[in-house]
């Protein structure tokens, strides 16, 4: 079973974001469930809140497969240069996924 991010989030322009994920294959008696802790870190250093998403869908349809994750990022000051990340961890705290993306937010608004 596989999930993948769908388009690309490179650069973060908001501080909350939303992803979308696809769930590669439907579950079934080979194909079992999973769940992912899913957030933003500074290295190892959580700089959001963290979800927990199982992906479980046995639909053959792509669309009924996707997840959205609302993520938000903790206050503070992010440097534009500098590269942050998107994990996504298995339940037993095991890297999942590492995707790399940087913060650029204007101006940080705490509404």
């Amino acid at each position: 079973m596989g999930v993948s991010l769908l388009g690309a989030y490179k650069k973060l322009v908001t501080n909350r974001p939303v992803y979308k994920f696809i769930q590669t294959d439907q579950v079934s008696n080979r194909m079992k469930a999973l769940t992912l802790k899913i957030s933003l870190r500074d290295e190892n250093h959580l700089i959001s809140n963290e979800e927990t998403v199982t992906f479980d869908s046995a639909s053959a349809s792509l669309d009924e497969r996707q997840k959205s994750v609302k993520l938000s990022l903790r206050t503070g000051t992010y440097d534009n240069k500098k590269e942050y990340f998107l994990v996504l961890r298995n339940m037993d705290e095991t890297e999942y996924e590492r995707m790399p993306v940087n913060i650029d937010i204007a101006f940080a608004n705490d509404f």
